[in-house]
């Protein structure tokens, strides 16, 4: 039996990562920007295989434990190495780092 429910809205999935973090609902600086950039790159017709909701809450609980912050790019070494969590092919992971670094590319 297959069962086919639609990608939660921006609003949902910051609520779903809160609960699977531990997180008290409202606002969160880190959760929000990282929230819109992977949203961001998700959107992009370069990736072939787009990030699931479990994906992503997957890679934010790596983030979080890691210590990441808002305003660190998603282009650190630290970051880069977690995207595997991330996307699912080699493809999707070159372009999933120029989408989350897009300084990277203009250097």
């Amino acid at each position: 039996m297959y069962h086919h429910v639609n990608f939660p809205s921006e609003p949902q999935l910051r609520e779903i990562i809160q609960r699977h973090l531990g997180h008290a609902p409202g606002p969160d600086a880190a959760l929000d920007a990282g929230v819109e950039s992977i949203l961001k790159a998700r959107g992009s017709s370069q990736l072939e295989r787009k990030p699931s909701t479990s994906e992503i809450i997957d890679f934010m609980k790596v983030l979080v434990h890691r210590g990441w912050t808002p305003g660190q790019p998603f282009g650190t070494e630290r970051v880069r190495e977690l995207l595997g969590c991330l996307f699912k092919t080699e493809a999707d992971l070159r372009a999933g780092e120029t989408l989350l670094n897009p300084a990277k590319t203009a250097s």
